[in-house]
């Protein structure tokens, strides 16, 4: 009898029952083993309804309720052999991949329109490009932590669903970075809006607004520089230090 309660303390109610199922052949009237036995079975079958009632949502591509669902059968019963997310994790990496894709769809949207507008011959100085730039600031965070949370695929779905994306993704995440929309890695540092802005602009002055993927990693090295015109000047001047120790320096603060 003890270690049935050991096992169902511990969640593990397929063991409970077996003990609770001995201790009752060897004493039928046992009612608090055949009411704990019960106890289990009853956790057992409510964990599989819900991992059921995640398939049928999965089928209706209902994944968030779907993951809803499982999560609360693996909180029920975590050693169950059955489990839903698990078997399903392809499609839930997928709708991870899918969602941060379309956050940076929506931001290459948004900065298209930027584009649009100063090609259209808004002018950059304007407040209501400021404005425009600035929206950007809040969708590039967005961004940047979901990228941050989003873990490597262990589905070969998954996998290949990323890396078929990966070439548009990799094109639009490079023009983000030269256009300083997106911080320059190593660092990955945000600063408030107001520099967001400057730095967006700063870019846009020294480029223009024809970016070539081609060129992207000529550019990213220029971003030392173009929003700082002293160090641009003495490089100009052939006075500038190595830019590897610069790069260091930078770093370091």
């Amino acid at each position: 009898m003890d270690l049935g309660d050991d096992n169902l303390k511990h969640h593990s109610y397929y063991y409970a029952i077996k003990v609770y199922d001995e201790v009752l052949i060897r004493d039928p009237e046992n009612v608090e083993a055949r009411y704990k036995r019960e106890q289990s079975q009853a956790i057992i079958d409510l964990a599989n309804t819900f991992i059921t009632k995640g398939d049928e949502a999965i089928a209706e591509k209902r994944t968030d309720e779907a993951l809803a669902y499982f999560q609360q059968a693996k909180e029920l019963f975590p050693y169950n052999e059955d489990d839903g997310y698990k078997r399903n994790i392809a499609v839930f990496e997928i709708g991870e991949i899918q969602y941060y894709l379309d956050h940076v769809s929506e931001l290459d949207s948004q900065w298209k329109k930027v584009k649009e507008d100063l090609k259209g011959g808004k002018s950059l100085s304007s407040k209501s490009m400021s404005k425009s730039i600035a929206k950007l600031y809040s969708l590039a965070e967005q961004v940047y932590k979901i990228s941050e949370a989003l873990e490597r695929p262990t589905s070969s779905e998954a996998a290949q669903f990323y890396n078929t994306n990966k070439p548009d993704l990799d094109k639009m995440m490079k023009e983000f970075i030269v256009y300083q929309i997106m911080p320059q890695p190593p660092m990955y540092r945000f600063e408030g809006v107001d520099e967001y802005v400057t730095h967006v602009k700063n870019s846009i002055d020294a480029f223009g607004l024809d970016f070539q993927y081609e060129e992207a990693d000529e550019l990213i090295k220029e971003l030392y520089f173009i929003n700082r015109p002293e160090l641009k000047e003495l490089r100009d001047k052939g006075n500038f230090p190595d830019l590897k120790m610069f790069e260091e320096t930078t770093e370091n603060n």
